[in-house]
């Protein structure tokens, strides 16, 4: 292909572009004719096709139908999706110890520890804010050792069967305080971890 072909093929597009970008204003845009014209639209540079920014894509939803999922059916009458503003779930009003059933007695929590069903007798004192200590009678020490690495976290303070948690990090509350420790005993007692 020489020079002068090339010119002439640049010269046929370039009217043809010029044709499509003046019968833009002419076209009904919903025909299929329209459609077309559309895509090939897309192919003109922008200043020919009369654009200043990208226009957003025009997304059409069909009517609503029934979703097969996994062999289930929802039928027809099903309650439509609730419309409107979010639904705010108020706060929790109690703290998770006393919905455990601890009790409060000046800077010290009782109550039980409560894992696979069983349940341990514990003491929580907070000697200063933000700082817990916390006891546990009789805990499950072979199940202790035998599932889980925190077997050295209790510590014996006596000959009661009272043995002192050593917390890696002090929990922020009490609330994290019990469920840690209640963390620890269902991996011990149920082996949920191991």
């Amino acid at each position: 292909m020489d020079w002068k072909q090339i010119a002439i093929l640049a010269f046929v597009c370039g009217v043809v572009m010029l044709a499509l970008w003046g019968l833009s204003y002419f076209v009904d845009w919903e025909s299929p004719l329209g459609r077309l014209f559309g895509r090939l639209r897309h192919c003109l540079p922008r200043r020919l096709a009369g654009e200043s920014s990208p226009a957003p894509p025009r997304i059409v939803l069909g009517p609503p139908r029934i979703v097969k999922a996994a062999g289930l059916e929802l039928p027809p009458t099903a309650t439509p999706l609730r419309r409107g503003p979010p639904l705010v779930l108020p706060a929790r009003a109690d703290p998770l110890w006393t919905e455990k059933g601890w009790r409060r007695n000046g800077t010290d929590y009782a109550g039980c520890y409560r894992a696979g069903g069983q349940r341990w007798q514990g003491l929580i004192r907070e000697p200063y804010p933000g700082a817990f200590d916390a006891y546990i009678w009789h805990p499950p020490l072979a199940e202790l050792n035998r599932r889980t690495s925190h077997a050295p976290c209790f510590q014996s303070n006596g000959g009661d069967g009272c043995y002192k948690v050593h917390f890696y990090d002090m929990p922020g509350s009490l609330d994290h305080a019990i469920v840690s420790i209640e963390a620890v005993l269902a991996e011990a007692v149920v082996g949920l971890y191991g």
